[in-house]
Parts: C-alpha cells; structure tokens; sequence
C-alpha cells in the first residue's frame, strides 16, 4: 500500500526574508564604512601633504560623506523590514524560527 504524506512542508518565508535583509543590512554597514574611510584617506593625505582644502577637496569629501549617509539609511530600512518580516512570521505562526534547519 502506497500512502502518499498530504502533509506541507514548513512555512519559512517570512523567516528567510529576515535573515537575507538581516543579511544586506550588515553588507550595507560595510560599504558605508569603505566611504567613511575615503573621507579620513583624504583628510589625511591632505594633512600630510601639507596642502591647503580646496573647493575640489571639499566637494570631494562632501560626496563621500552623503554617500555613506545614503547606504546608512538603506541599512536601516533593511533592518526595519526584517524587523517586520519576523513580525509577519510570528503572526502567521511559521513553523520554525530557524531557516536553516
């Protein structure tokens, strides 16, 4: 007798949707870190060069600066909808918290 299992596999989708934002905002603070980094590379080339700021130089690290300020900002809006996304999980009553698994 062949008794095929009607049952479904677990719901994780909500979860894994978490740990990939999760995932992304942690790649986004390193990527905002790398611009941070131009800015003090550039300050202190200049420094040690002995040379004045110019308009250049300033717009320079003006760029870099809104730069990390933008990747700031799509990290924190990839751990606000992870947030949500457990959220979701726990309201649909996910079977397992742990994607992996």
């Amino acid at each position: 007798m062949n008794v095929e299992s009607s049952t479904e596999p677990p719901r994780r989708v909500f979860y894994g949707v978490a740990v990939i934002l999760l995932s992304l905002a942690v790649a986004t603070a390193f990527v905002q870190k790398h611009y941070e980094d131009g800015v003090a590379t550039l300050k202190a080339v200049m420094v040690a060069a002995g040379l004045k700021e110019t308009a250049a130089f300033k717009a320079e690290v003006e760029n870099r600066i809104w730069n990390a300020e933008c990747w700031q900002v799509v990290g924190a809006a990839a751990v606000l909808l992870a947030l949500l996304s457990c959220g979701m999980a726990i309201w649909r009553r996910e079977n397992h918290r742990w994607v992996w698994v």
